[in-house]
């Protein structure tokens, strides 16, 4: 992020990155006084619309939205706890 700053200074810059990863890193450039434009990517899609037995069951796919979603939650508290944000 350090040398991003460098490159754009105080200039608007495109930020594309994965939309689970997007608030935690806006935070981060925002810090450094950076002005992101967010171009979030890789969504998260809804794929079933029916509901079905298997509507209400875990699939392995969940699991890895949940990790995902624990790894940014956890990287959020910690930037805040660090002072990074």
């Amino acid at each position: 992020m350090f040398m991003i700053k460098k490159i754009v200074e105080d200039e608007r810059f495109i930020l594309v990155t994965s939309a689970c990863h997007m608030p935690r890193s806006i935070a981060l450039f925002r810090k450094l006084g950076s002005h992101p434009i967010p171009a979030p990517t890789d969504h998260y899609l809804k794929g079933q619309n029916e509901i079905s037995l298997n509507s209400f069951f875990p699939g392995a796919g969940g699991f890895v939205k949940l990790e995902s979603a624990f790894h940014e939650y956890l990287g959020l508290a910690w930037a805040k706890i660090v002072g990074h944000i």
